[in-house]
C-alpha cells in the first residue's frame, strides 16, 4: 500500500495518500489534495499543536503550500470558520494513547542497475527502495566517492532526478543474478563493470558534507540541524540508507516546533538507533521564566516522552531542555497500571541523562521516568555550571534504581535542613542503593551528604571515582571511618578486592581526611589510571600516581613545584608517553611547563588562568603536529598573544581547533568577536575557521565528558 497519512476533522477520520518530492527526498502532503476532501481547510494541528508549512533550501514557503508526512500520527484538519477543536475528545478511546508505540517502518533493500531496459514499476515502490541510483557507480569512481555530488546518477550525464522521474524512470530496474553474473563478459568486452556501493557509504558523505561527524565504531552520527529542511533530509536519508546507524547525536539550532519533535520520534522509531543524545539548546542562561514557557511553548516537549515507549532504545540523554516539566503533560501512562507493567518488561533502556538545570517544577517528571525504568544502570541528573533545585523525592527514585552501576550528579544538592521523613529515607541512601562501577559528583557538599556512605559501600567495585567541589567552606569527606579497618574480602574466584583497586578514573577536588588521603597515597602506585585529576587540596597525591598507564591528567590550582614528578617521568622516559589530554589551570611559578609541552605530543590541550607570559612562552615552542584542540580560557588573552600562535599556524594538523573561552557576555572582549576574524589566516591572527568562541562553563562540560570512560551513553555499556 502505497504511504498514507490520516486526517481528522469533526471526529471523523480519512486518509488521503501524500506524494513524494524526489528532489528533497521526503514524503509530503500538499494543501490542495486536502482541501479537496477537507474544503476550507486552512491549517493543520498533532495534540493541539499547529504544523508549519515546508519552506524551501532559502527558507521561502514552498507553493502550492505543503506539511509534512506523520506516519504514526493523526493530523487535525482545523478549516477557515472552525474554532480549534481538541484531537484527544474527538479521537475513539481506540486510538487515544497515553504513550504511541511505534513500529519501525520496513525499509528494501534492493540494488539498481543503471540503463536496464526492463521496466521498474511504481515510481513509489523506486523512492522507497534503501539503495538509491548513487549507490551504483563505476569501478573508476569508487575511489572519488567523496568527491560526488549528492544529486548526481553515475552512468547518466546530464540528466538530474527530476528529469528522470518525468520520463518515468524506465531506465532503471533492479539488479538481478544474471545480471550480475553477465558484468564478466562485459569487462571483457570492453565495458566497464557497475560496483555496489553499500547505501551507508552515501548517508556517511551526506553526514560529512552537512558538517557532521560520523564514528564507524560506534555506528555513531553526530550534526547540527540548522534548519527545518535539514532535518528532514537527515531522517530522509537515515531511513533509507542508514540502518546499520546505532548511536545519534543531534543539536536542534533552530526555531523548532512541537510538530517538529513529533516527526523527530517518529522517525526515530522507524530506524535501527539505540542510542539518542538530543541537545535542545536552550540554556540556562537565556531560559526564559516559568509563565513565559508555560504560555508560549506549552506541552512543546510532549512529544519526547514518547521516545520512552520505544523498545529498542538503550539509552536517551536529553541537554539544554529548559523548563522540561513545565512544557509536558507528564507521563500519561500512569493512568493505566497494567499498560504501565507491560511497557516497563518491553523497555530496553539502561542509560538515562538529563543534562541541564533541574527546577522544581521538573521533579514531578524526572521522578516518573526513574520509576517507569527501573532497569537504568547508567544515570547523570543536572548541570555543570549551574545549581538545581533538589527534591527528595527525585533522590528516592534514584535509590529505587536497584541496577544502577553509574550515578553522575552535577550541582545537584539536597537541602538537608528540613526533617521530614523524605529527609529521613534520602540518609539512608548507603542502604538501599548499591555498590557502584561509576560515582561522579561535580559541585555538590558531600560532608554530610548519604553519598559518601555510597562511596565507602563500593570501594572494592569503583572504576571511575570524579568528585570535585570548590567551595572553601566545604567540611573534608573521609570514605574509610577513622575507626574502621579496611577488610579484605574474597569473592567466588578467591581474588582479594582491596579498596579502590579497581579504579581506572580518579579525579578529586575535594578536601580529604587524613585517613583518606593516606590510603589513597599507598594504593595508587599499583593502580593503572587511565585519567588522574588533582588541585590544591589533594596536590601531593600526584607524586604517589603511577604515570605509565595515564592517557589524561587535570591539575589546577597549585604550585609548578608539585608537578615536578610529572616533568621527571617524561624527561627521563625512554618509552613512548602514552598521555595525550592535558589540562592545566592557576599553575604558579610556571618554569618547566613549557618545556614539557614542546617535547610532548599531545591530541588535547587545556590552559586556564596561567597569565600572559605563560601563554606566550608556551605558545612559541608547544609540539603542534598532532594536537587536535587547544583550549584557552585566561582573561589575559589578547591579540599579542595570539599573534605568537599565529606565527606557527602553519604546523597546524588539518583537524585542529582553537576554542577560546570566556567566562561571560558581559566580560567578551574583541578577541572574542568571531567577526573580528578572517577566513584567511593572518600572521599575527588566526583563521575565523579555526577558532570556536565557547563559554567557560561549556568547556568545563566539553572537557568533563572527555575524561569519562567509555561507559557513556552513545557507548556501549557492559
Amino acid at each position: 500500500m502505497d504511504p498514507h497519512q490520516r486526517f481528522l476533522f469533526r471526529g471523523k477520520k480519512h486518509a488521503i495518500q501524500v506524494r513524494k518530492d524526489s528532489k528533497r527526498g521526503y514524503y509530503y502532503s500538499r494543501i490542495n489534495d486536502i482541501q479537496s476532501i477537507f474544503p476550507g481547510a486552512s491549517q493543520f494541528k498533532i495534540d493541539d499543536a499547529t504544523i508549519s508549512f515546508l519552506k524551501n533550501e532559502q527558507g521561502d514557503l514552498i507553493e502550492p503550500k505543503r506539511i509534512g508526512h506523520y506516519p504514526y500520527s493523526i493530523v487535525e484538519v482545523v478549516t477557515v470558520a472552525q474554532e480549534p477543536t481538541t484531537a484527544a475528545s474527538t479521537v475513539s478511546s481506540d486510538d487515544r494513547i497515553a504513550l504511541p508505540t511505534t513500529k519501525p517502518r520496513s525499509l528494501k533493500n534492493t540494488v539498481l542497475n543503471v540503463n536496464s531496459s526492463k521496466p521498474l514499476g511504481s515510481s513509489v515502490d523506486f523512492v522507497e527502495d534503501s539503495v538509491s541510483a548513487l549507490d551504483v557507480v563505476e569501478a573508476s569512481n569508487v575511489s572519488t566517492l567523496s568527491e560526488m555530488d549528492s544529486n548526481a546518477i553515475p552512468g547518466v550525464d546530464s540528466m538530474d532526478r527530476n528529469t528522470i522521474s518525468a520520463r518515468g524512470i524506465d531506465n532503471f530496474n533492479t539488479t538481478s543474478e544474471k545480471s550480475w553474473s553477465s558484468s564478466k563478459t562485459d569487462t571483457a568486452s570492453g565495458v566497464k563493470p557497475k560496483y555496489y556501493v553499500p547505501p551507508l557509504h552515501s548517508f556517511v558523505q551526506m553526514v560529512k558534507a552537512k558538517g557532521g561527524m560520523w564514528d564507524p565504531a560506534l555506528k555513531k552520527a553526530s550534526i547540527i540541524f540548522k534548519a527545518e529542511y535539514v532535518a528532514v533530509n537527515f531522517f530522509v536519508k537515515l531511513l533509507s540508507q542508514g540502518t546499520e546507524v546505532q548511536d545519534l547525536d543531534l543539536a536542534l539550532e533552530w526555531n523548532y516546533q512541537k510538530s517538529d519533535l513529533t516527526r523527530l520520534v517518529d522517525q526515530v522509531a522507524s530506524s535501527n538507533v539505540r542510542f539518542l543524545r538530543l541537545d535542545m539548546n536552550e540554556h540556562s542562561s537565556s531560559a526564559m521564566s516559568k509563565q513565559e514557557a508555560v504560555h508560549s511553548d506549552r506541552d512543546k516537549y510532549q512529544p519526547l516522552l514518547a521516545l520512552f515507549s520505544n523498545p529498542k532504545l538503550e539509552g536517551i540523554s536529553f541537554v539544554n531542555a529548559s523548563h522540561f516539566g513545565s512544557r509536558t503533560t507528564g507521563l500519561r501512562i500512569y493512568q493505566n497500571p497494567s499498560s504501565q507493567v507491560a511497557l516497563q518488561s518491553s523497555l530496553t533502556l539502561r542509560s538515562f541523562h538529563f543534562i541541564g538545570v533541574i527546577r522544581a517544577t521538573d521533579d514531578a517528571l524526572l521522578e516518573s521516568i526513574l520509576h517507569l525504568c527501573p532497569r537504568l544502570n547508567d544515570l547523570r541528573l543536572g548541570s555543570f555550571s549551574s545549581a538545581s533545585e533538589h527534591s527528595p523525592k527525585l533522590e528516592g527514585a534514584i535509590q529505587s534504581l536497584l541496577e544502577l552501576q553509574s550515578l553522575h550528579l552535577y550541582n545537584l544538592s539536597p537541602n538537608m535542613s528540613t526533617k521530614n521523613d523524605a529527609d529521613d529515607r534520602s540518609s539512608r541512601t548507603h542502604e538501599l542503593i548499591n555498590p557502584l562501577k561509576t560515582i561522579s559528583s561535580v559541585g555538590m557538599h558531600l560532608g554530610h551528604h548519604p553519598l559518601q556512605e555510597v562511596i565507602r559501600q563500593s570501594l572494592s567495585t569503583a572504576e571511575t571515582l570524579i568528585l570535585r567541589c570548590q567551595d572553601k567552606e566545604s567540611r573534608p569527606v573521609g570514605f574509610i571511618p577513622p575507626s574502621q579497618p579496611i577488610r579484605i574480602s574474597l569473592n567466588v574466584a578467591g581474588s582479594i578486592d582491596l579498596p579502590f583497586s579497581r579504579l581506572t578514573h580518579l579525579d578529586l577536588s575535594i578536601k580529604l581526611t587524613t585517613d583518606t588521603h593516606a590510603q589513597l597515597a599507598s594504593i595508587l602506585p599499583g593502580l593503572n589510571l587511565t585519567h588522574f585529576g588533582a588541585d590544591t587540596h589533594t596536590k601531593d597525591l600526584v607524586k604517589s600516581v603511577n604515570l605509565a598507564s595515564l592517557r589524561s591528567i587535570w591539575l589546577f590550582d597549585m604550585d609548578e613545584t608539585y608537578i615536578q614528578p610529572l616533568f621527571d617521568a617524561f624527561l627521563g622516559r625512554a618509552e613512548p608517553c602514552k598521555i595525550n589530554t592535558m589540562r592545566f589551570g592557576q599553575i604558579r611559578n610556571i618554569r618547566q611547563l613549557p618545556g614539557l609541552l614542546s617535547i610532548v605530543s599531545l591530541k588535547h590541550v587545556y590552559l586556564s588562568l596561567l597569565g600572559h607570559d605563560a601563554l606566550n612562552e608556551i605558545f612559541a615552542s608547544m609540539e603542534l603536529a598532532d594536537l587536535q584542540v587547544l583550549a584557552v580560557f585566561d582573561d589575559k588573552y589578547d591579540w599579542t598573544t595570539e599573534a605568537v600562535l599565529a606565527q606557527r599556524s602553519h604546523l597546524f594538523s588539518e583537524r585542529m581547533v582553537f576554542q577560546l573561552g570566556y567566562y561571560n557576555d558581559a566580560v567578551k572582549r574583541d578577541v572574542h568577536d568571531p567577526k573580528s576574524r578572517l577566513v584567511k589566516p593572518r600572521f599575527n591572527r588566526l583563521s575565523r575557521l579555526r577558532v570556536q568562541i565557547v563559554s567557560s562553563h561549556c568547556m568545563y562540560e566539553k572537557f568533563m565528558q572527555s575524561i569519562l570512560p567509555d561507559r557513556s551513553i552513545g557507548n556501549r555499556t557492559e
